[in-house]
């Protein structure tokens, strides 16, 4: 019995460190993309993958809503560069 209540435990503690890691990145695909490729460290654009990645998903209206305010969010954060 304790063999068992042991493999249960064991089994537990795996799902809550599995679920806590997904709770950890709750970001959308779109977000992890615009994460990746949209920072001010880059000194060339993003791969053009990536730019096609973001183009389809400009039809869908929740992944539209979040690259623009990513976008705005960037413009308004850089006010020492030009717009």
């Amino acid at each position: 019995m304790d063999r068992v209540r042991s493999a249960l435990d064991e089994l537990v503690l795996q799902a809550k460190k599995s679920f806590r890691s997904l709770a950890e990145d709750d970001r959308s695909p779109v977000e992890k993309l615009l994460d990746m490729h949209l920072d001010d460290a880059a000194l060339v654009g993003p791969p053009t993958a990536a730019l096609h990645d973001f183009a389809s998903r400009t039809f869908n209206v929740v992944d539209c809503k979040r690259i623009l305010q990513r976008l705005w969010h960037m413009i308004e954060t850089a006010p020492d560069r030009p717009h």
